[in-house]
């Protein structure tokens, strides 16, 4: 597996034409949209598995839907609910804290600026600001702040 190529285009903004169904756009939003990904070894398995066991289709998606078309992002949210029905928070989790998750994990174990890259994102502003989840506690500064302590009595000395 080490040897294969797996390209994999990443999910481009759809829209609905009356009468005609729903349609990707060709491009990506900003040049920041184009970029190359290293999946893991667990997402290529699954890429893999999928395009061996799929029925081929005009569209050849990874995911489509039963008749072989673009499956609508509503059906996917639909989906996520239904296999996360036993999980106790499963009914708030939506295919966009997956993103959330993706960008904290990034910025927490390589930088802000990797994780902005992963999420086609041309800046660290918008990943910052929306995508990383900011920690619930500040980080332990007390022996810093001891600093104005020193040297000080009860009396306020």
């Amino acid at each position: 597996m080490a040897s294969s190529t797996v390209q994999c285009h990443c999910r481009r903004p759809t829209w609905h034409i009356d009468g005609k169904g729903l349609h990707r756009q060709g491009h990506a939003k900003t040049e920041s949209g184009y970029r190359i990904l290293t999946l893991p070894a667990f997402v290529i398995e699954v890429l893999l598995r999928r395009s061996v066991a799929s029925i081929p289709t005009e569209i050849n998606a990874v995911f489509p839907s039963g008749a072989g078309t673009w499956k609508w992002p509503n059906n996917y949210r639909r989906t996520l609910r239904t296999a996360l029905e036993s999980m106790e928070q499963g009914g708030r989790i939506t295919p966009h804290v997956f993103r959330k998750s993706v960008a904290t994990l990034v910025d927490a174990e390589a930088t802000l600026e990797a994780a902005a890259a992963v999420l086609g994102h041309a800046g660290t502003g918008v990943t910052s600001a929306h995508y990383v989840a900011k920690p619930a506690a500040a980080p332990d500064v007390s022996s810093i702040l001891e600093r104005f302590g020193e040297g000080r009595n009860e009396n306020g000395g």
